[in-house]
């Protein structure tokens, strides 16, 4: 990422007060992207009112103030942030960065060619996404975007003024997702993110970008059955779906979620049965109790036991009745 320059901030003034925020270059100077952010917030806060068709005389005073005083708090809050030092530059291609090519994608996704079009670009820019995308997902929570917004609302501003941290979490996760077991080489730092992470939301997130290598992220799997076994329900859950999908070292893999073919919650059983199915006759030590899961109470559970033990044991399917 290119260095931060420092432009000034000056607010003009017109008949009825503070009414908007131009942000001017200083010394010739490229302006930062954090302060035409802060310029846009401060006109979409100010003019919200008038948008709206509400009064915006002495009436209303109260809450102009109150926007005024947040506004200012939120520009203090971007400069502070946007003078920060910064992580890795980003990798281009075709005239786009690393993020906005993933920007691009979460917006227009749904087309097709646009999938395409970004996916391709993504793996052109192959390993040296990395340091980006690990930067991104190593970032801390910033408790002040939600509460900013919270505010924003509160004062009548439907859209949110700055984007919420699950937001680029997100955009790692497509990155994983398009690079698969390329991104090999960032397993052992993400196992460290791993062993960080505050929230079962945070450790999903990092979960799913080891599992998205699949076979390649075989070395997390002791890793994850630990997570597994010391997290609480969501942690079950999502451990076993990446078990599944890198569908190595059975020998330690499956005989942990035989166990969760045990769990009281319906999903645990279900998830364990799906990742359990990836694994084919390398679980047929799990073959008994799948076989009592086809006289499960869930639907789910009982059809995807059947078709685990097609994959697993097909004589044991077949004496079970399964055609």
């Amino acid at each position: 990422m290119m260095p931060v320059d420092h432009p000034n901030l000056q607010f003009n003034y017109d008949a009825q007060g503070l009414g908007s925020c131009d942000v001017e270059m200083h010394c010739g100077e490229k302006v930062d992207e954090k302060s035409r952010k802060a310029g846009r917030i401060w006109q979409a806060l100010m003019s919200t009112d008038e948008q709206s068709g509400k009064d915006t005389k002495p009436a209303s005073s109260a809450k102009f103030w109150l926007k005024s005083a947040m506004v200012i708090v939120v520009v203090g809050l971007l400069l502070t942030w946007g003078w920060m030092p910064k992580g890795p530059r980003e990798p281009e291609y075709a005239g786009r960065t690393l993020t906005q090519w993933l920007e691009h994608l979460d917006k227009h996704g749904d087309d097709p060619k646009v999938s395409d079009e970004c996916d391709e670009a993504v793996r052109q820019i192959g390993t040296n996404a990395l340091p980006v995308l690990l930067q991104i997902l190593k970032a801390p929570d910033e408790p002040w975007r939600r509460e900013v917004n919270a505010l924003a609302e509160r004062v009548g501003i439907d859209k949110p003024l700055v984007r919420e941290p699950w937001f680029k979490k997100d955009l790692a996760w497509r990155g994983f997702h398009i690079l698969g077991p390329k991104a090999q080489s960032a397993l052992p730092e993400l196992l460290v993110i791993l062993s960080r992470c505050r929230t079962s939301d945070e450790r999903y997130v990092i979960t799913e970008c080891i599992s998205l290598m699949g076979p390649a992220a075989e070395a997390a799997i002791p890793a994850l059955i630990k997570l597994g076994q010391s997290g609480g329900q969501p942690e079950r859950y999502y451990v076993c779906g990446a078990l599944g999908r890198i569908a190595r070292q059975p020998e330690i893999a499956v005989p942990f979620l035989t166990d969760q073919l045990t769990y009281s919650d319906w999903r645990g059983r279900w998830f364990a049965a799906r990742a359990l199915g990836k694994f084919t006759t390398n679980a047929i030590s799990a073959t008994p109790q799948l076989i009592k899961l086809l006289d499960d109470p869930e639907t789910q559970v009982r059809a995807t036991a059947t078709n685990a033990l097609r994959l697993i044991d097909p004589a044991a399917a077949t004496k079970a009745g399964i055609p």
